[in-house]
């Protein structure tokens, strides 16, 4: 009977600690949620509504001050394209596998710990319709890949990373302020990502200097009712 009694008390406190925890999920869903909306109904559109003015202004400006402007604008327009890759980092996902967005800007998240600065990332394109499948897989660890090698080869301090979905075709492109990649991270990480691309009938490109590295890996993309290999 004691036994019992015991049992039955665990159970309960496990339930209690279940049914807390689901709530304090909930509320950082929640708050999540609402900060996307506040970034989204409110910041996005005053950048928005500054570039706007700034734009106005330049039109009516002599040349250097317009050059100027023109760059401020180019910034505010960055600017958005940031807090927009934010607000849907922070958005909940409803269920299912995560998006390809999601997986990137996790391991963007990763790298980023490891680096003087967070990784800059910029989307393109209907990237979330390549969420699953093959291409989905091997664009990620891809990306884990090009990440990995700017963090531990390039001692960089500035990293961008771009997810373009265009034309048929996805790219992910790595570009650092390092000092280079070495000849034994070319060996056997760069050898695997040109693998993952030509195995899906695309290519990897390499251009590295003692000034910095740019890489880039592409793949066709492709649809049940287009897939070329049906």
């Amino acid at each position: 009977r004691i036994a019992e009694d015991l049992a039955d008390r665990v159970s309960l406190a496990r339930e209690l600690a279940a049914a807390r925890e689901a709530q304090q999920r909930g509320l950082l869903l929640e708050d999540r949620a609402r900060i996307a909306r506040d970034l989204h109904d409110h910041v996005v559109q005053q950048l928005y509504g500054a570039g706007l003015d700034l734009e106005a202004a330049a039109a009516d400006s002599p040349g250097a001050v317009a050059e100027r402007l023109g760059s401020a604008v180019e910034a505010i327009d960055e600017a958005i394209a940031q807090v927009r890759t934010i607000v849907f980092a922070l958005t909940p996902q409803d269920g299912g596998a995560p998006t390809l967005r999601h997986r990137v800007l996790d391991l963007a998240g990763g790298a980023s710990r490891h680096l003087p600065q967070p990784v800059a990332v910029s989307f393109a394109g209907p990237v979330d319709l390549l969420s699953e499948g093959a291409l989905a897989d091997e664009l990620t660890a891809s990306v884990r890949e090009l990440l990995s090698n700017a963090v531990k080869h390039s001692g960089a301090a500035s990293v961008t990373l771009s997810i373009v979905a265009a034309d048929a075709r996805v790219t992910a492109e790595v570009a650092d302020d390092g000092r280079g990649i070495g000849d034994a991270a070319r060996r056997s990480g760069l050898e695997n990502l040109r693998v993952r691309a030509e195995r899906l009938g695309g290519a990897f490109d390499l251009d590295s200097s003692p000034a910095g590295t740019r890489a880039r890996w592409t793949a066709p993309i492709t649809f049940p009712e287009g897939d070329p290999t049906t």
